[in-house]
């Protein structure tokens, strides 16, 4: 279970999350996998007061695309040895406190 703000808060949010992947054999013992995840939440408007700050507006966030690459090697070819590595851009999820 996931919490996010004031539990005695109301009000809704939207949560989106798409992946694809890919995988290309390069070579006999090198294999490439492609992906890529857009992640997103959609919050309604709203104005957090913070104590001796002026009020600010929650800001969308709607470019959260990340590219993944992972790599498998096998050097010697016989599948007792594997390498992989791989990268990845990823982003959290925000957790907005609810105003006084």
């Amino acid at each position: 279970m996931q919490g996010y703000g004031n539990a005695a808060a109301t009000g809704w949010y939207g949560d989106l999350s798409l992946f694809a992947e890919d995988e290309w054999r390069a070579a006999d013992r090198l294999t490439l996998k492609l992906g890529v995840r857009y992640q997103n939440q959609f919050w309604p408007k709203m104005t957090v007061n913070v104590p001796d700050l002026p009020p600010y507006d929650w800001p969308a966030d709607n470019n959260n695309v990340a590219p993944r690459l992972g790599v498998a090697w096998q050097p010697s070819g016989d599948r007792k040895t594997i390498v992989r590595g791989a990268y990845g851009i990823y982003y959290q999820n925000s957790s907005p406190r609810s105003g006084g």
